[in-house]
């Protein structure tokens, strides 16, 4: 009897994991720790500072729609093993900071890369290697974002700023992308199972392939400029845009802002990197469970609830004082995780049921753009704002706007109508 070999999705699914974990720690949770000791070092303001945040996901952005033809054309293996190698440069450059102009030409550098190795190329292989539960194996991957971030935290705040100093973490960080990142791209990631003689989730024969809950394209081709004229993509797009320049603009500052609010040496102070790992920890969970959940009633409603965890958590977090429990400051960690988490696994799964895989890439970088400019300006906002009133209050006030208007949005997302005149 021949034995069942395990199917090579899974192994898609590891490598795309590990990538997406040293993806989060490098290019998302370790800038608000490493911002600390430049600061002591330069003295330089939270505005300026999360400018770099701000430059990193401008660029990403505006690569988007560029990255997403680049991984059209040569596929998500190469591309990433491509986009790894310029973030470990820019790593390596940052190293040697000794001005702000040189800090942020250097993020510049790292926003490219990350744009060609990070969500989109991981999320377009899994979306071709799995249909029937692509919701849950989307969220299983994006877990490695939450781990990422959970053990960065510590691991910066306790280990390597302390020992090493900010200079020579930067090397370590560029070493792990290139040692780690780029051998799994080539060497396990691949494009689709068409390519391996396989079909999606391992079935025999195309025919046997199941469209994921919800899917509204049915054999449609839908182009990114078909995409563009519906208002279905527009509302993902802006949605999420909103919900991400609150969301970010909130994360990116809670160090900073739990540290205005306890006094220093308190336990809070010494728990931030705990603090800041428990959001990690519940964007895990998010996105094991919203995945999950999407398969089974779709993503638009996974999509508002979401949403509607990080109204719970901002609600938490600006009512915080001196003389609140610890307990709800967890708590706030646990719903802003999940908010996070469920973002992660959510978008990529409107994109693909809306609109299909055969244009997937371009039509994710679309949205994309508009995604992390939102990502991109939150963190600098809040820092200005920060820097002008000494106080976050105002952030959080206008994050629970956006998350509000967001919410709304996506509750009249409606599936894009396939047109006669659109071939296959």
């Amino acid at each position: 009897m021949k034995e069942k070999k395990i199917f090579y999705g899974w192994w898609v699914l590891a490598a795309s994991f590990v990538i997406v974990f040293i993806y989060s720690a490098v290019g998302y949770y370790a800038f608000q720790f490493i911002w600390e000791e430049i600061r002591a070092d330069y003295d330089w303001s939270m505005g300026t500072l999360t400018a770099s945040f701000t430059i990193v996901y401008a660029t990403l952005a505006l690569s988007s729609p560029i990255t997403g033809r680049i991984i059209g054309h040569y596929g998500p293996r190469k591309t990433i093993a491509g986009g790894a190698f310029i973030v470990g440069l820019g790593l390596c450059m940052l190293s040697q900071t000794t001005s702000l102009w040189y800090f942020w030409l250097c993020h510049i550098l790292i926003g490219m890369g990350m744009a060609a190795s990070g969500f989109m190329p991981t999320s377009i292989a899994i979306s071709n290697w799995f249909s029937k539960r692509r919701g849950f194996v989307l969220g299983l991957t994006m877990t490695g974002i939450g781990v990422g971030g959970f053990i960065i935290g510590p691991l910066l705040q306790n280990v390597l700023l302390p020992k090493l100093g900010w200079s020579d973490t930067y090397y370590i960080l560029a070493a792990t992308i290139w040692i780690v990142v780029i051998p799994l791209a080539l060497l396990v990631m691949r494009d689709k199972p068409q390519d391996m003689g396989l079909f999606p989730d391992g079935v025999a024969t195309a025919e046997e392939v199941i469209l994921p809950k919800s899917s509204a394209t049915g054999h449609v081709s839908w182009t990114r400029p078909m995409a563009l004229k519906t208002v279905a993509f527009w509302i993902i797009a802006i949605a999420f845009c909103l919900q991400s320049f609150g969301n970010t603009g909130t994360v990116q500052n809670q160090t900073r802002h739990l540290k205005t609010v306890f006094a220093e040496g308190s336990f809070v102070w010494k728990q931030l990197g705990t603090i800041v790992g428990t959001v990690a920890i519940g964007s895990t969970a998010g996105k094991l469970f919203f995945g999950w959940l999407a398969d089974k009633i779709g993503p638009q409603i996974t999509s508002m609830a979401c949403i509607a965890c990080s109204l719970v958590a901002v609600t938490l977090l600006i009512n915080i004082t001196e003389t609140s429990s610890t307990s709800i400051i967890w708590v706030y960690s646990i719903f802003m995780g999940l908010s996070m988490g469920g973002w992660a696994s959510n978008t990529p799964m409107l994109i693909s049921n809306y609109f299909g895989l055969k244009h997937y890439g371009a039509i994710y970088g679309a949205a994309n753009l508009f995604i992390m400019m939102g990502t991109a300006f939150g963190p600098l906002i809040a820092g200005f704002i920060y820097d002008a009133v000494d106080t976050y209050r105002p952030v959080h006030i206008y994050a629970l706007i956006l998350s509000t208007i967001a919410l709304t949005a996506i509750a009249f997302l409606r599936a894009p109508k396939e047109k006669k005149t659109i071939s296959t």
